[in-house]
Protein backbone atom coordinates (compact mmCIF):
# COMPACT_ATOMS: atom_id res chain seq x y z
CA UNK A 1 0.00 0.00 0.00
CA UNK A 2 2.86 2.58 0.85
CA UNK A 3 4.27 1.81 -3.04
CA UNK A 4 0.68 2.93 -4.26
CA UNK A 5 0.75 6.28 -2.25
CA UNK A 6 4.58 6.75 -3.42
CA UNK A 7 3.23 6.19 -7.35
CA UNK A 8 0.98 8.56 -6.48
CA UNK A 9 2.66 11.28 -5.44
CA UNK A 10 4.91 10.78 -8.35
CA UNK A 11 2.22 10.43 -11.33
CA UNK A 12 0.65 13.73 -9.16
CA UNK A 13 3.73 15.62 -9.56
CA UNK A 14 4.59 14.92 -13.21
CA UNK A 15 0.81 15.75 -13.87
CA UNK A 16 1.78 19.18 -12.23
CA UNK A 17 4.92 19.71 -14.15
CA UNK A 18 2.94 18.99 -17.40
CA UNK A 19 0.55 21.32 -17.21
CA UNK A 20 3.22 24.42 -16.51
CA UNK A 21 6.01 22.86 -19.17
CA UNK A 22 5.18 23.82 -22.99
CA UNK A 23 5.86 21.08 -25.22
CA UNK A 24 7.01 21.04 -28.79
CA UNK A 25 4.23 19.24 -30.03
CA UNK A 26 1.01 20.41 -28.64
CA UNK A 27 -0.72 17.21 -28.53
CA UNK A 28 1.72 15.80 -26.25
CA UNK A 29 0.61 17.73 -23.74
CA UNK A 30 -2.79 16.05 -24.00
CA UNK A 31 -0.90 12.12 -24.12
CA UNK A 32 1.01 12.76 -21.25
CA UNK A 33 -2.54 14.16 -18.82
CA UNK A 34 -3.97 11.13 -20.46
CA UNK A 35 -1.26 8.57 -19.63
CA UNK A 36 -1.22 10.48 -15.91
CA UNK A 37 -5.02 9.64 -15.17
CA UNK A 38 -4.84 6.10 -16.79
CA UNK A 39 -1.40 5.62 -14.75
CA UNK A 40 -3.73 7.05 -11.33
CA UNK A 41 -6.36 4.87 -12.39
CA UNK A 42 -4.02 1.62 -12.73
CA UNK A 43 -2.27 2.30 -9.17
CA UNK A 44 -5.44 2.03 -7.04
CA UNK A 45 -6.73 -1.13 -9.26
CA UNK A 46 -4.25 -3.17 -10.34
CA UNK A 47 -6.05 -5.94 -11.22
CA UNK A 48 -8.30 -4.12 -14.12
CA UNK A 49 -4.57 -3.73 -15.94
CA UNK A 50 -4.35 -7.31 -15.66
CA UNK A 51 -7.58 -7.98 -17.64
CA UNK A 52 -6.96 -5.47 -20.13
CA UNK A 53 -3.73 -7.24 -20.35
CA UNK A 54 -5.47 -10.49 -20.76
CA UNK A 55 -7.56 -9.09 -23.49
CA UNK A 56 -4.46 -8.04 -25.39
CA UNK A 57 -2.78 -11.52 -24.97
CA UNK A 58 -0.08 -10.80 -22.55
CA UNK A 59 0.00 -12.55 -19.20
CA UNK A 60 0.21 -9.91 -16.25
CA UNK A 61 -0.22 -6.42 -16.39
CA UNK A 62 3.28 -5.22 -15.37
CA UNK A 63 4.60 -7.46 -19.19
CA UNK A 64 2.09 -4.88 -20.55
CA UNK A 65 3.18 -1.50 -18.88
CA UNK A 66 7.08 -3.04 -19.79
CA UNK A 67 6.02 -3.69 -23.52
CA UNK A 68 4.30 -0.31 -23.87
CA UNK A 69 7.32 1.57 -22.31
CA UNK A 70 9.45 -0.14 -24.46
CA UNK A 71 7.56 0.92 -27.67
CA UNK A 72 7.09 4.59 -26.40
CA UNK A 73 11.65 4.17 -26.23
CA UNK A 74 12.02 3.34 -29.39
CA UNK A 75 9.36 5.61 -30.96
CA UNK A 76 11.13 8.49 -29.17
CA UNK A 77 14.39 7.38 -30.42
CA UNK A 78 13.08 7.62 -33.94
CA UNK A 79 11.88 11.01 -33.12
CA UNK A 80 14.81 12.22 -31.77
CA UNK A 81 16.89 10.71 -34.80
CA UNK A 82 14.95 12.33 -37.60
CA UNK A 83 14.63 15.73 -35.61
CA UNK A 84 18.76 15.12 -35.37
CA UNK A 85 18.71 15.06 -39.06
CA UNK A 86 16.49 17.76 -39.99
CA UNK A 87 18.56 19.90 -36.90
CA UNK A 88 21.94 19.18 -38.55
CA UNK A 89 20.53 19.71 -42.57
CA UNK A 90 19.98 23.10 -40.89
CA UNK A 91 23.13 23.72 -39.62
CA UNK A 92 24.91 22.85 -43.01
CA UNK A 93 22.34 25.19 -45.17
CA UNK A 94 23.31 27.77 -42.59
CA UNK A 95 26.80 27.57 -42.81
CA UNK A 96 26.84 27.19 -46.12
CA UNK A 97 25.24 30.87 -46.56
CA UNK A 98 27.48 32.29 -44.37
CA UNK A 99 30.62 31.07 -46.24
CA UNK A 100 28.74 32.40 -49.63
CA UNK A 101 28.34 35.69 -47.82
CA UNK A 102 31.57 35.93 -46.67
CA UNK A 103 33.51 35.54 -49.48
CA UNK A 104 30.93 37.40 -51.70
CA UNK A 105 31.61 40.04 -49.39
CA UNK A 106 35.37 40.27 -49.16
CA UNK A 107 35.62 39.59 -45.77
CA UNK A 108 38.34 36.84 -46.29
CA UNK A 109 40.73 39.84 -47.98
CA UNK A 110 40.72 41.86 -45.20
CA UNK A 111 41.39 39.27 -43.14
CA UNK A 112 44.24 38.57 -45.26
CA UNK A 113 44.99 42.45 -45.57
CA UNK A 114 45.44 42.77 -42.43
CA UNK A 115 48.73 42.93 -40.76
CA UNK A 116 50.26 40.23 -38.94
CA UNK A 117 50.88 41.07 -34.86
CA UNK A 118 54.92 40.48 -34.85
CA UNK A 119 54.67 39.89 -30.96
CA UNK A 120 52.76 36.57 -31.80
CA UNK A 121 55.04 33.49 -31.17
CA UNK A 122 56.49 31.69 -34.32
CA UNK A 123 56.01 28.50 -33.16
CA UNK A 124 59.65 26.95 -33.58
CA UNK A 125 61.23 27.44 -30.53
CA UNK A 126 63.03 30.15 -30.84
Amino acid sequence: MTFQYILTLCIVALFAVSLVRRFFFPWLKAVLLLICVAGLYFVWRPDQLTEIAHLMGVGRGADLIIYSVAIVVLMSAISNNIQGRAQDEKITALVREIAIYNASSGANEKRKSAPMDKAAPSGKGE
